[in-house]
């Protein structure tokens, strides 16, 4: 099986041929997601626009919420982070599951700037504030809610507008139900209302291309 890491991974490589993702994608993984690709095309174009349309708006937001330090979530092998800190000064720090951060510190140049931690986003989320420095946070989360549990997200939403400061933005998807395959394989529920919950969690939240900016 791909591991959802690998298949996001593997989307942004054939949009873009990076060598550092292509990297990231073992080769069991690479020869079955080019095997989908190969067999449905249209769906697989399809994905691919829907993820990539996301990344690129949620890039969009960060660019201009111009925050002094960024937190990523289940940033899986996205090159986001290294993007960031090459362009904007102050800290990217992304915390995901620890096949993922070894791989990404085996492969990925070391920055300061640029901070690979392990944990779970509800439980750990003070790793990732003791890492910060002064100024305003944001903090996104791409694709990882559909994975969740409602309860899972419910309590993700609340601690982190429990642990952060006033002036911290929160970047997610609006999307509210799961694609059929990620529910088949990976037991996802197939409705979870990201807005609603963020309101549920004491977040004021607004829409922009698909994109919930919560504060």
């Amino acid at each position: 099986m791909v591991s959802s890491a690998e298949a996001a991974a593997y989307i942004r490589w054939a949009a873009s041929g990076d060598p550092l993702l292509r990297r990231c994608i073992s080769r069991r993984a690479f020869l079955l997601a080019q095997a989908i690709r190969f067999c449905s095309p249209r769906w697989f174009a399809r994905i691919s626009h829907e993820r990539l349309a996301l990344a690129h708006a949620l890039d969009r937001e960060l660019s201009l919420l111009k925050p002094a330090n960024v937190i990523e979530l289940g940033a899986g092998f996205s090159l986001r982070g290294l993007q960031w800190v090459d362009r904007h000064p102050g800290r990217y720090i992304e915390m995901d599951f620890p096949a993922v951060q070894r791989k990404k510190s085996a492969i990925f140049p070391r920055s300061e700037h640029h901070i690979l931690l392990v944990g779970d986003a509800v439980t750990d989320i003070g790793k990732a504030k003791g890492c910060l420095r002064k100024g305003r946070t944001g903090i996104i989360i791409e694709g990882v809610l559909t994975y969740l549990q409602p309860e899972k997200v419910a309590a993700l939403l609340s601690a982190l507008r429990a642990s952060f400061p006033k002036g911290t933005v929160l970047l997610t998807h609006a999307a509210k139900k799961a694609p059929f395959l990620r529910r088949l394989l990976w037991g996802t529920p197939a409705d979870i209302d990201v807005q609603k919950m963020l309101g549920e969690a004491g977040w004021r939240v607004r829409e922009s291309s698909g994109v919930l900016i919560a504060s």
